[in-house]
């Protein structure tokens, strides 16, 4: 028997239908042996034999079905995979795509970024670029007022040679005018006179004062010895005992006496109080001559009296050394301007 293959046929169908021809022509010689044979021992082993055989056809078939199912299946699966791999690999790249586009666009962010800092570095840049042109420019004012200061300086100090020369000028003009006297030779009795009238206080009375106002020393000394008997002093003379009677007070203090108080007798008690060493007795001399000339207005002859020295404090030396500067350059500015006018320069 001879088996033509037919068109367009399966191969698995194939590969089936060529097993199942095997077994059947092995049990067709199986069932040829057993009739010829003919014999029980046969027939059990051929109906034994076709039993399996037919058991193997059953197995062949069911595994060729098997075989066919899974093929298919295979072949089903290989297809479905190719177009998941296709799909898988078309959306891997359209994410790859994707990726590439986003790191751009980070990138470009980042260059963005890149650029602003340098756009902030460059205003930092002109920032500091204009804080040294006002350095530069305050430098340059600093110098332009050092020039001015150096300027006045020399302006002062021309003025001050100036007023030298003017003061040389003068003091050479006053010893010109100055008469030449010649020295007289005084006798020691003459000198030691000059000597006491010179060393006698101004506060002290006089014989003038006394005359002058038609009083007499005698009677303002009666007067005091009756209102004040517990004084007591080494002079006989009414004129010396009252001049005493100036310099040793009561006990060194001032003579006390139910009067008035004026201002200037206030003044000179203040200034008596804070004075010390010689300046208390020249102090205390001068208000004691002022309560007397209170106290006996008929009597005692009134003289001028000088300010009372007052202590001089810090401040107030400060404010006459400053009084007295700008009195100077007063004087001095005055003198230039005199010099330039009548020499024809242009000062200003």
């Amino acid at each position: 028997m001879v088996r033509t293959k037919k068109k367009d046929s399966d191969p698995i169908a194939d590969i089936v239908e060529s097993i199942s021809y095997g077994t059947g022509l092995l049990c067709a010689k199986v069932s040829n042996l057993g009739k010829v044979t003919k014999t029980k021992e046969w027939q059990g082993v051929v109906s034994t034999t076709q039993g399996i055989v037919k058991n193997v056809e059953k197995s062949v078939k069911d595994s060729v079905a098997d075989m066919k199912e899974s093929f298919d299946e295979g072949v089903k699966s290989i297809v479905k995979e190719g177009k998941i791999t296709k799909i898988t690999k078309s959306a891997a790249k359209k994410k790859e795509e994707a990726d590439t586009q986003e790191a751009e666009i980070v990138t470009k962010e980042q260059e963005v970024e890149i650029k602003e800092q340098e756009v902030e570095v460059q205003k930092e840049e002109v920032e500091l670029q204009k804080e040294e042109v006002d350095l530069r420019e305050q430098k340059v004012e600093t110098r332009e007022g050092n020039v001015e200061v150096r300027e006045e300086i020399v302006e002062a100090r021309e003025g001050e040679v100036i007023v030298r020369e003017e003061e040389v000028a003068v003091k050479e003009e006053v010893l010109a005018e100055v008469p030449i006297v010649p020295i007289q030779v005084k006798n020691k009795k003459e000198v030691k006179a000059q000597e006491a009238v010179d060393a006698k206080d101004p506060s002290e009375f006089s014989i003038q004062e006394f005359k002058k106002d038609g009083k007499d020393p005698k009677g303002l000394m009666g007067s005091i010895k009756k209102n004040k008997p517990e004084i007591v002093l080494t002079s006989t003379d009414p004129l010396e005992w009252l001049n005493e009677l100036l310099s040793s007070g009561e006990n060194g203090q001032p003579l006390k006496y139910d009067i008035h108080e004026t201002a200037e007798i206030k003044e000179f008690r203040e200034a008596f109080e804070s004075a010390s060493g010689s300046d208390k007795l020249e102090q205390l001399i001068k208000l004691n001559r002022l309560i007397l000339e209170q106290a006996y207005p008929l009597k005692c002859p009134k003289i001028q009296m000088v300010e009372p020295k007052k202590k001089e404090t810090k401040v107030i030396k400060e404010t006459k050394v400053i009084k007295e500067t700008k009195e100077s350059k007063s004087h001095k500015a005055g003198s230039k301007h005199k010099k330039g006018k009548d020499s024809g320069l242009n000062l200003n």
